[in-house]
């Protein structure tokens, strides 16, 4: 069932066929039971604190909705399905609808079937009313919640209507490839994602590679198959230039720490990128690039080359960074330190991050700031009070007092 043209369609249509789909899903998503995985107490308060920020950005219902969504997908890795399902429903923009489906998606994956059934369903009346380009992404991840039930019919559907889009056929050939591995038909997924269109692009990498990470979290998936996906997630995300191609390498490293793989190996992957980006000429994608690179080292648990980082671009930040930005980058680098245990070195640059973030006159940014901040502390499961007066003048400067 090829997404990429009706001259390849009859070949992978014949690896998939519905009666297999229907087999397939009775397997792998048994209901589950249904309940949360609770969050520990310090990233709970992050995640609540991060959410007042967003609140905070009254001027700017795009940037609110846009900072509401990220606190909710972090309450989502976080497996609180039902505190990101209920703050998903406050939010007043088309994001609310692409988030049902999100967290419908993550109840389908743990096999909680009734429950992504009812969200899915309430994504899809709500997506009746979401116009102009929203709708695309809208029907993009309603197609990927049902590709983890095993069901590519919506992404087949909609791939011929955006065969000229690259990001959203893409997202689409990716959402077939997870319906064949949550069918369990591991070859035909991995040659899906091996597929490209003759205009192919960056894009289409992009949401493939990514693709291939999201199906290794499916429900009993083999040892042996994950890492045959993560293998070709990482040999496709260099198939992506510039400095896109690194953040996504990252991010399969991410996964395949997940996955167990060896550290030594994880990290004599990351060595030689780190030190080529260490050696680059100064700019802002530098800095950005290394600032992720300092949370997977944390992830690795190497405190040393979180600090080696954080060292060596301190300086550029305040120098080759807009204001705004700096906040995050800080945050990155203490989101590193916090993962590797070094809570010295993770105050300090929290600390920073709060210091660059008190310092903008205005309102709007320096929350957004804020949320960026909490975010990175929920993340690593760094709880915020270790800051002290830091995280205090934080509040202040978003709510007063």
């Amino acid at each position: 069932m090829s997404l990429l043209s009706s001259e390849i369609v009859p070949s992978i249509v014949r690896r998939m066929c519905p009666g297999a789909v229907a087999v397939a899903v009775a397997v792998s998503l048994a209901t589950g039971a249904g309940c949360d995985r609770p969050a520990g107490s310090a990233e709970r308060a992050s995640l609540e604190a991060a959410w007042t920020f967003a609140a905070a950005i009254t001027n700017d219902p795009a940037d609110q909705a846009q900072c509401q969504e990220q606190v909710v997908r972090v309450w989502i890795e976080l497996g609180e399905l039902k505190r990101a399902e209920a703050l998903a429903r406050r939010i007043k923009t088309w994001r609310r609808v692409v988030l049902l489906a999100d967290v419908a998606r993550e109840h389908a994956r743990r096999g909680e079937t009734r429950a992504a059934m009812r969200l899915l369903e309430a994504a899809q009346a709500e997506a009746a009313g979401v116009t102009d380009w929203p709708l695309d992404r809208v029907r993009a991840h309603i197609a990927r919640a049902r590709a983890v039930m095993g069901d590519d019919g919506p992404a087949r559907v909609l791939f011929t209507q955006y065969a000229h889009d690259p990001a959203t056929r893409a997202r689409l050939q990716g959402s077939g490839v997870i319906a064949l591995a949550a069918a369990g038909r591991w070859d035909d997924a991995l040659a899906l994602a091996r597929e490209r269109p003759a205009d192919a692009r960056f894009e289409d990498a992009l949401e493939l590679a990514a693709a291939l990470c999201e199906a290794t979290e499916l429900r009993a998936v083999p040892p042996p198959r994950r890492d045959e996906l993560l293998d070709l997630a990482w040999a496709t995300a260099g198939e992506i230039p510039g400095w896109k191609s690194v953040e996504m390498r990252l991010e399969v490293l991410e996964r395949m720490a997940a996955a167990g793989r060896p550290t030594r190996e994880l990290a004599d992957k990351l060595s030689p990128i780190a030190d080529a980006w260490l050696a680059t000429p100064a700019g802002e994608a530098r800095l950005v690039v290394l600032s992720r690179m300092a949370e997977v080292w944390g992830r690795l648990g190497d405190a040393a080359r979180v600090r080696a980082i954080a060292d060596a671009v301190g300086t550029a930040i305040e120098a080759q960074i807009q204001p705004i930005d700096r906040p995050e980058i800080w945050a990155r680098m203490a989101s590193g330190a916090a993962r590797a245990g070094d809570v010295e070195a993770a105050s300090a640059l929290f600390g920073r991050a709060v210091e660059a973030t008190v310092s903008l006159a205005n309102l709007r940014p320096r929350a957004m700031a804020a949320v960026a901040i909490a975010l990175a502390a929920a993340r690593s499961g760094f709880d915020p009070s270790q800051i002290g007066e830091a995280w205090t003048r934080l509040q202040t400067s978003i709510h007063g007092g």
